[in-house]
């Protein structure tokens, strides 16, 4: 229910498809908009996400030809084998983002689909399959998304400090009023 309001939320003009396990290779959920169809694989582990469910997702990548783009979201943790949030890979070509923590990141979510579908609309400038292409592309999208951790982080260190000076402001004018027997 988690993964599904937050992509509804997020993708108002997609349409956005449930699946159960008995459907295979398709994930939890679909991204559907006018070009291009995504894996959405939701999950919810306390510890961060094991092997064995990363190869799942690789699985259902691979045998399914419907899916141009696949997220796995890890709701409340990390993702084995990718101490990075935001990790991005190329399976058969395809581009493959590993998200931790959504639930406190949504927007991660929307970040990590307007990677991908500019990935795919450009895929026909550079060649996706070949490795060096993947390496560049991987290595420009790990420094952008570590500037906007920084950003975010100094936004909120920012608003952190403002907030302090203005409360502090506000108690030194009461105790001016105090002083001059002013009630507040």
């Amino acid at each position: 229910d988690i993964m599904y309001n937050i992509l509804v939320e997020l993708f108002p003009g997609c349409q956005i498809d449930t699946h159960t396990s008995k459907e295979g290779h398709k994930g939890d959920f679909s991204i559907i908009d006018d070009t291009h169809r995504g894996m959405v694989e939701s999950k919810n582990y306390k510890k961060n996400v094991p092997k064995n469910e990363i190869q799942k997702f690789y699985n259902d990548l691979e045998n399914n030809n419907e899916i141009d783009y696949a997220i796995l979201c890890s709701l409340k943790s990390g993702v084995a084998n990718k101490p990075k949030d935001f990790t991005l890979e190329f399976i058969n070509g395809k581009p493959a983002i590993f998200l931790h923590k959504v639930k406190n990141s949504k927007k991660s979510v929307y970040l990590a689909y307007t990677i991908c579908k500019l990935i795919l609309k450009n895929k026909d400038c550079f060649d996706i399959t070949k490795e060096e292409n993947q390496i560049k592309i991987k290595q420009i999208v790990k420094s952008y998304f570590q500037n906007h951790k920084k950003i975010v982080s100094m936004s909120n260190d920012y608003n952190k400090n403002v907030n302090e000076m203005l409360e502090k402001q506000l108690n030194d004018f009461s105790t001016i009023l105090n002083l001059i027997n002013i009630t507040s």
